[in-house]
């Protein structure tokens, strides 16, 4: 990745309020700066194309070093949003009292910094950042200790020795059960839900050890519970107990109720974990468990912050609109969309980038199924995903949800030569793709099918044979938990309408989890 396409991704990512910041603070103050050109290029004149851009500076600024400014504008960026952290975020507070702290010292006004550093370890506590607890009583001692411990009774020594002591072993805890958890994800990923007795026996494995982590605590622990609700919920659902399942998330959610002062400000990690929560429960299609997390995600949207706001209601908004299109009821997704008109599609520049693909790629999906192919070729060629965000299954599920649109308008021109560019970047990394990738490929580039039913009941018959498998693969459901591929091939193998083939397979999927 470019520093260009860092740059041109930052950007993007930027809330008005942080872009009006930006212009006020900086853009005055440096109007005749080379890093302002750029800005301005890209920002006025939409040029991310890095030969382009650099080709224009050059025009503008001929003896200025392009590479020089793009730094410097990208550094700029990254201070000015960070600066605006500061009493929006405890954890950027508690970072910052400990560089100050660090500066006192430095400058020998040593009660100043010891009296930051005991105020940054009390909100520590307050706040179970441990991390910061140990770093910031780690550095007291050691000013202490040069300073030849001023005023300090062996006592108070061991107690803030104690302190440190306690914070490692609570990190360690805290590594430990991650690591567990992380590995459970991973397994779920890579290899699905048990199936074998080995299988079996490793997960249980895991989940001895992780309570037995969660259970050695004296005392209780936010960051510990929330591993161990997570681990639970999804080892449950891994074994096919999904009413515990269930169980859990809602532990989870209590448990993040009742300790609203560990929140960011705005809560982006527990929006984080709702939609963990809920794209868990539509794995496997719980779409009742799905039902009682969108409660508790409404009361996210009336947040203060304007732009969490936005992308806590377009989460919301993709969470209604699955339970219909899931099922392939494509004119309550209509009416759905026609609700959030005003408070998400007129907002749409306020969403972050991966909201706004999400968005525009699962309008896209809803016009499709109803046959709008002008408005869902519009609204696929809006998600448009940067290159940082490639590995991701959704830039996989708007690659092919554009060359069904073309399918659709018989556009087999623009298949051939863009499933050359497909192909190719398969052969450079066979790992990252998935098999139903391929097989849409194939079936796309066939722009004549039999005409006889008959024989296209037996194609069919065949390519069921291979493709029923894929929904049982861990890994190529990461693709088809976004959107059920194999439906469309059959809807338009056999000439049915998709409405109708997604509901049979939806509940076909749902007996096979």
């Amino acid at each position: 990745m470019t520093k260009v396409d860092s740059v041109v991704s930052l950007l993007k990512s930027m809330t008005k309020s942080e872009k009006k910041h930006f212009s006020v603070q900086i853009i005055r103050k440096n109007s005749k700066k080379d890093f302002i050109q750029i800005y301005e290029l890209i920002e006025r004149e939409g040029i991310t194309d890095s030969s382009l851009l650099r080709e224009r500076f050059k025009q503008k600024n001929g003896g200025s070093s392009f590479d020089i400014a793009l730094q410097y504008l990208y550094d700029k960026l990254l201070n000015m949003l960070l600066g605006l952290r500061k009493g929006r975020d405890v954890c950027y507070d508690l970072y910052q009292d400990i560089l100050k702290a660090k500066m006192l010292y430095e400058r020998s006004m040593f009660h100043e910094s010891f009296m930051l550093l005991e105020k940054t370890i009390v909100r520590a506590q307050k706040y179970e950042n441990y991390m910061v607890l140990l770093l910031a009583a780690r550095i007291e001692l050691d000013y202490l200790q040069n300073l030849d411990f001023p005023y300090l009774t062996e006592k108070e020594l061991c107690h803030k020795q104690y302190i440190i002591t306690e914070s490692l072993k609570i990190l360690r805890k805290i590594n430990e059960q991650s690591f567990l958890y992380e590995l459970l994800k991973y397994r779920l990923i890579y290899r699905g839900r048990n199936r074998s007795e080995m299988q079996k026996k490793e997960m249980g494995d895991l989940m001895i050890s992780e309570l037995y982590i969660a259970s050695s605590l004296s005392k209780s622990n936010f960051e510990i519970t929330k591993i161990h609700q997570l681990f639970q919920a999804n080892y449950l659902m891994s074994i096919g107990d999904y009413e515990a399942a269930l169980n859990s998330f809602q532990e989870l959610t209590v448990l993040f109720k009742t300790n609203v002062k560990l929140w960011e400000n705005p809560p982006y990690y527990y929006l984080s974990t709702l939609e963990g929560v809920l794209g868990s429960l539509r794995s496997v299609a719980n779409y009742e468990g799905i039902r009682h997390f969108l409660e508790e995600l409404k009361g996210l949207t009336t947040q203060s912050f304007a732009d969490f706001q936005i992308n806590a209601t377009c989460l919301l908004f993709q969470y209604e609109l699955f339970l219909f299109l899931d099922k392939g009821d494509f004119e309550s997704c209509i009416h759905l969309i026609d609700e959030y008109e005003i408070t998400l599609y007129n907002k749409f520049e306020s969403l972050n980038p991966i909201r706004q693909a999400e968005l525009c790629l699962y309008t896209a999906l809803v016009y499709l199924g109803n046959g709008n192919m002008k408005r869902a070729r519009y609204f696929i060629n809006k998600a448009i995903l940067d290159r940082n965000l490639d590995y991701l299954p959704l830039s996989h599920t708007i690659r092919l949800v554009k060359l069904m649109i073309y399918y659709e308008q018989g556009d087999f021109d623009i298949i051939r030569y863009e499933s050359r560019s497909l192909k190719r970047r398969f052969l450079m990394d066979k790992e990252r793709y998935y098999q139903i990738e391929r097989y849409m490929l194939s079936f796309l580039n066939k722009d004549s099918l039999p005409i006889l039913l008959q024989t296209r009941q037996s194609m069919w018959n065949k390519l069921w044979e291979q493709l029923s498998a894929l929904y049982q693969d861990s890994f190529e459901k990461q693709l088809l938990d976004l959107f059920d591929f194999i439906a469309w091939i059959e809807a338009k193998l056999l000439k049915k309408k998709l409405s109708k083939v997604l509901y049979e397979h939806f509940f076909k999927r749902s007996n096979l989890n």
